[in-house]
């Protein structure tokens, strides 16, 4: 789907957008300020005296949006038709989020040609060290120098594959969070060797792999030290996991 992407502005201009909006702003936003301001979904800060009129605008325009395009994303759709209704211009930022190792406007700048970089210090329960970040360390600035710069966020949407492991949201077994069931198996090496030896899109899948995979298995974990624990059953650590696209 494009609705975060700049291409969203020009896909919901394609809507009957008098039905949705009416007269008001929206039915006369033009492509480049449909690109530049509404091609988003919810907002992650929103100031709060403009939350309640968004939220009843989206409310509204909803069914009619869901009328032309029964679809996912519908809602996207209608949310950024809203904002322009109501004049509420967005500050996008797209270098935050990577998702797609194929796509530009993320950001991935920041993890191409790092590839020596993406999986050192990974391990098992253990992201690499370069996004590593100890909550149990108190926080102040002094002791928590700057570290390269990074995206913040990985959306995971797509498939990723590297060094004979991979991970895709379709093939998270049921039983992932259970006491029986093991960790999501993860081994850094061979991805580490796979970006060494790869071009830059396998750099891409290994940095979510490095990320992710250790991420899962440390939640993995906490779930079943405290909740196994707490029922005082016996709990599967073994990396017995194993994930099918």
């Amino acid at each position: 789907g494009d609705a975060g992407k700049a291409t969203a502005g020009k896909s919901w201009r394609r809507f009957d957008r008098t039905r949705v909006c009416g007269d008001g702003p929206c039915s006369r936003t033009t492509n480049r300020e449909a690109a530049a301001f509404y091609a988003v979904g919810p907002p992650y800060l929103i100031n709060a005296r403009d939350a309640v009129a968004l939220a009843r605008a989206w409310l509204r325009a909803m069914p009619d949006v869901h009328d032309q395009y029964p679809f996912l994303l519908a809602e996207m759709y209608a949310y950024s038709m809203a904002a322009a209704n109501l004049s509420l211009p967005h500050a996008q930022v797209q270098h935050l989020m990577v998702s797609n190792v194929q796509a530009g406007g993320e950001g991935w700048p920041w993890v191409d040609g790092h590839a020596a970089d993406v999986c050192a210090g990974a391990g098992r329960a253990t992201p690499p060290s370069s996004t590593y970040f100890d909550p149990a360390t108190p926080f102040a600035n002094d002791a928590h120098p700057p570290g390269p710069a990074a995206p913040s966020v990985l959306h995971l949407c797509q498939g990723y594959r590297a060094g004979g492991q991979h991970y895709a949201k379709r093939g998270v077994p049921h039983t992932a969070f259970s006491c029986d069931a093991g960790l999501f198996k993860f081994d850094p090496e061979p991805i580490a060797e796979a970006a060494a030896a790869g071009g830059t899109q396998v750099v891409r899948h290994a940095y979510m792999l490095c990320n992710l995979l250790p991420r899962l298995q440390s939640a993995q974990l906490e779930y079943k030290r405290t909740v196994c624990a707490r029922r005082g059953v016996k709990w599967n650590e073994g990396e017995t996991g194993v994930m099918g696209i």
